[in-house]
């Protein structure tokens, strides 16, 4: 709801309070799974545009690449980070091995997590980008360009509770800017697609909510 997801401070102060996890570690790895949404994100979308290209598979070949880019990083992260901590003062050296601490230590973990992120934006793009299409948005490439829109919007600086207009907006200047037709009555079709779909994402949400308050009040199972 807040600007730019500063509500998710409360991730490393809950960390800190419950399970004394330090703030700069709880920090670091909040700032990981973040970088990892934003990638499995863009990855997501640049699906669209490889299923869209006529380039082949130079285009399968590049998207490939980018899609492994987050397991190739790791693996110098050691290096840099050593390296890193040589250089800093003292003080600062420790802040340093808490970042690090916060980030998975083995390459198992961070594939694990890695993949799992990516499995998670990517059924999730792939049903926003196959309702858009149910809707009208053609071609493939826009309506995947439109998923990706409308979750990005979502870190504007300023947008509306719950993401009412800031959301749809995404997703019609994402669909364009992937190659949606620009002039204005497709572009108003377009925005009553989003619309539509943004209108489904609140009420799953809040069908979710209420059958999870329900199932709360059932009695447990001993």
């Amino acid at each position: 709801m807040l600007p730019f997801r500063t509500g998710e401070t409360s991730f490393p102060l809950l960390m800190r309070s419950q399970f004394a996890v330090p703030l700069a570690r709880a920090t670091s790895a909040l700032l990981v799974m973040r970088l990892l949404d934003l990638h499995a994100l863009c990855a997501a979308a640049g699906l669209g545009l490889v299923l869209g290209t006529e380039h082949g598979w130079s285009a399968w070949l590049l998207w490939t690449a980018f899609l492994l880019a987050p397991l190739l990083l790791f693996a110098v992260k050691r290096p840099l980070l050593k390296r890193l901590n040589g250089r800093l003062p003292e003080r600062l050296g420790g802040i340093l091995e808490e970042i690090e601490a916060g980030i998975p230590a083995d390459t198992t973990g961070f594939a694990r997590a890695w993949a799992f992120t990516v499995v998670n934006w990517a059924v999730k793009v792939l049903v926003l980008a196959w309702v858009l299409g149910l809707l009208g948005v053609a071609p493939l490439g826009a309506s995947f360009g439109g998923a990706l829109g409308g979750e990005l919007s979502s870190v504007l600086p300023l947008h509306a509770p719950g993401g009412v207009g800031t959301y749809p907006a995404g997703i019609t200047a994402g669909a364009v800017a992937f190659g949606a037709p620009g002039h204005r009555a497709a572009v108003a079709a377009l925005a009553e697609a989003a619309i539509n779909v943004h209108l489904l994402i609140v009420a799953s949400a809040c069908v979710g909510t209420a059958l999870s308050i329900v199932l709360s009040w059932l009695p447990k199972r001993r």
